[in-house]
């Protein structure tokens, strides 16, 4: 489409939405069509390249459009007070943040854009558009919402969702909420099903994906990703960032993101760069502990200083306003190329090329580095393969049966609300078997007299806890910090596993605890040492791929031996399939178990027998779990079908074939035992 075209095409929000920024970018020129035509579209693009005016302008025009034609849907007999469009976004922090960028945009169009999330429910009414989390829309699905107006779904950066359990939740709400449509297109105009459109900076596969959430997609891929200059310092010292950042702020640039893999480590590296040159008190935290007041603070006070060092973790990855970024810092390693890029893309918007200021600790991580830059730089993510994680199946069935008259929900009814190719891998039999093993955990219940020969479940006593608190729509891990507070406030400031001394740090800032029970710690603003503590996290889990690439960069074959100090097997299995295999011998005889490599504490001990793995998976597949996100509804499975998932997620069949191979040779590590060493340790 030219620039004119598409101009034309956009008569309602071409002014409010796309002309203040000038001419229209090549993503928006290019999906507009698709998405005007009412297909499924998948956009992909880089960071800062219009992708959000890329689907709300044509989006907009094409479902709230005053005209019938060049696109735009006739009247469905609705007023204006009901939702129409709905946009998904992954984190409540980027509704937010959508939000602020596009009410006053839309507003001048005399369009309603609202929020639904759970701590912003707009009074209780949905707009025209609402933007929503996930878990909200579950909430308004499974409440009676009246969503039957809704004509089109927007999932903003869907790559954060694929892959786990939130974006599975999503393929079946999206499901459900084509079924809702079903009424209003059969006895209205013909043709205009549910438009599902997304959108993406970083995808591995796009049609694999678009295809999960999408029906018969198209997708528009367009752009380059930015080159990325910048210097990596092998030394992760305070003082030594403080000195590399100073030369930093010395050439100009002024505005520092730096990203930590923890809130524990952001906690540190902020107290330790605050009060120092060469930003002084302008050093803030920002992680998901931190309450969302704290963390709206941050951005603001961010955005408005000239001169500011931001530690984050991956909170600030994604599209939230925090202004122009002159550089980008971190300190370690992301877990792939796609967050790599996804952190990079935050600075040097307004120049030729991203800037990147990297601390790592040895020469293997160094090495690391560069190799998800130059897998980044040729589109390479090293994804694991994609699995469904069956556990939503049991909260989509308390979701699902809150919307049934009945109040009940059977194998079938469940498995009508499946997308097609989830619903040939889980026939209404073995979603029975599912419910019927969430009623021996007391999350479902069987009815006293149904007059029905399939059996059929009611809510149990467990998921009405939840339900009542409004918790039961999330497949989140379960929050277990403790909520800090400040006296003079009373307001929440943020969460951390415990309060042990009489100070602690959060947001970078000391604070000193007058009162800490196990629910609450009552805290006031203080100068004295102190560290904020929180329940650790699993690492994000290093895909089979990637391990495979990582030891390649280091001249390592697959399924090595070496005899470093220690009895070393590198094995490149990822951090799932490393632990499928550890667990083939004793735990005794490893000093080590990780995503490369395993290391034996004496002699090299017998090889395992071809069935070796599926037994160490069958006994460690809770402890597996957890690290792969199966969600907070996996240990309500079946036992089988629990193994049987974390099975596929695990790629089982590279660890057989790797038993099945025999014990791998030996070989020198020919002058790179430090590297080898280190990679053997990561």
């Amino acid at each position: 489409m030219t620039p004119e075209g598409y101009r034309s095409a956009l008569p309602r929000l071409y002014a409010a939405l796309v002309a203040r920024h000038g001419r229209p970018t090549q993503i928006q020129l290019e999906s507009a069509e698709p998405i005007l035509g009412g297909r499924d579209t998948l956009l992909c693009a880089p960071t800062a390249s219009g992708k959000t005016e890329a689907w709300m302008a044509p989006i907009g025009e094409r479902h709230l459009g005053t005209r019938v034609g060049h696109g735009a849907l006739a009247p469905t007999g609705h007023g204006d007070d009901v939702p129409r469009v709905l946009v998904v976004s992954p984190t409540r922090a980027l509704v937010n943040d959508l939000h602020r960028r596009l009410a006053p945009r839309l507003d001048a169009a005399g369009i309603a854009l609202g929020r639904w999330t759970g701590d912003q429910h707009d009074g209780g009414q949905m707009h025209t558009i609402t933007i929503l989390t996930p878990e909200g829309l579950d909430s308004r699905l499974s409440r009676g919402a009246d969503l039957q107006a809704v004509t089109a779904v927007v999932i903003d950066e869907i790559h954060v969702l694929d892959g786990t359990a939130r974006g599975d939740q999503l393929r079946i709400l999206l499901q459900r909420l084509r079924a809702r449509r079903e009424p209003v297109t059969s006895s209205g105009p013909p043709g205009h099903p549910l438009q599902v459109v997304a959108a993406s900076a970083t995808v591995a596969s796009p049609l694999a994906l678009a295809e999960r959430y999408l029906h018969d997609p198209v997708v528009v891929s367009v752009g380059e990703t930015r080159p990325v200059r910048g210097r990596i310092e092998r030394s992760v010292e305070a003082a030594d960032i403080l000195r590399c950042l100073g030369d930093a702020v010395s050439a100009g640039f002024r505005k520092v993101l730096f990203f930590a893999n923890s809130r524990n480590n952001v906690e540190e590296l902020a107290f330790a760069l605050r009060g120092h040159a060469p930003f002084g008190d302008s050093v803030f935290a920002h992680h998901g502990s931190l309450s969302r007041s704290a963390r709206l603070g941050v951005e603001e006070r961010f955005l408005a200083l000239p001169t500011a060092l931001c530690v984050a973790t991956s909170t600030l990855e994604m599209g939230i306003d925090i202004g122009d970024v002159d550089l980008v810092a971190m300190k370690g390693l992301p877990s792939s190329a796609a967050s790599l890029l996804q952190r990079v893309g935050r600075g040097g918007r307004r120049r030729e090329a991203s800037s990147l200021l990297a601390f790592v600790e040895t020469a293997f991580e160094e090495t690391a580095l560069r190799t998800l830059l130059a897998a980044g730089k040729r589109g390479e993510w090293h994804e694991a393969p994609y699995a469904f994680r069956p556990g939503v199946l049991v909260q989509q069935a308390v979701s699902v049966l809150h919307e049934r008259p009945s109040r009940t929900v059977d194998g079938a009814s469940l498995h009508r609300r499946l997308p097609p190719a989830l619903a040939a891998e889980w026939p209404a039999e073995r979603i029975a078997g599912v419910l019927a093993g969430a009623e021996t955990k007391g999350w479902l219940s069987r009815p006293a007299a149904v007059n029905d020969p399939r059996p059929r479940w009611g809510i149990g006593p467990k998921a009405e806890a939840l339900w009542a608190r409004g918790a039961l729509h999330a497949n989140l891990s379960q929050q277990t910090d403790v909520a800090v507070f400040d006296s003079l406030t009373g307001d929440e400031v943020g969460r951390v596993a415990s309060a042990d001394g009489a100070h602690l740090g959060l947001g970078g800032r000391q604070r000193r605890v007058f009162h800490a029970s196990g629910e609450r710690i009552v805290t006031e603003g203080a100068r004295s040492d102190g560290a904020a503590t929180f329940t650790p996290l699993p690492p994000a889990a290093i895909p089979g791929a990637l391990a495979q690439a990582l030891l390649a960069a280091i001249g390592i074959p697959e399924a090595t031996r070496c005899e470093l100090p220690g009895r070393v097997l590198f094995h490149g299995l990822g951090t799932a399939g490393g632990a499928v295999l550890a667990g083939c011998w004793p735990s005794g005889l490893l000093s080590h178990a990780g995503p490369l490599a395993i290391a034996f504490r004496g002699d090299w001990p017998p090889w395992p027998g071809p069935d070796a793995a599926r037994s160490a998976v069958a006994r460690l597949h809770r402890s597996i779990g957890r690290t792969l996100g199966m969600g907070a509804y996996h240990g309500v499975l079946p036992e089988d079908e629990r193994v049987a998932a974390v099975a596929s997620l695990c790629e089982l069949d590279r660890v057989d074939r790797l038993l099945r191979a025999g014990m791998p040779e030996i070989v020198a590590a020919g002058g790179r035992e430090d590297l080898w060493r280190e990679a053997g340790e990561w």
